[in-house]
């Protein structure tokens, strides 16, 4: 195991994710982060369900914005097909 970085925790308990780390793990703006605790040791990793695209009119999964059946809507609602 080796030190990658240090960083310090401000006031509002934040901790700056050195950029090497988000790189190899391929994290992005807007990752849920989930901690894991076992004994002394915390494990950071991205929740998998934050990367599964979820509609943004329904909560269901599927499409980046919109899943297929409010799509369609849409269409509909603007005069389309």
């Amino acid at each position: 195991m080796k030190i990658i970085a240090t960083r310090e925790i401000d006031d509002l308990g934040r901790v700056l994710i050195p950029i090497e780390l988000r790189r190899e793990k391929m994290w992005t703006k807007g990752d849920l982060l989930t901690f894991y605790k076992c004994d002394n040791i915390i494990i950071i990793d991205v929740c998998e369900k934050a990367k599964v695209p979820i509609c943004t009119v329904c909560g269901r999964v599927g499409g980046e914005m919109l899943c297929d059946d409010c799509t369609k809507v849409r269409i509909e609602e603007i005069g389309g097909a």
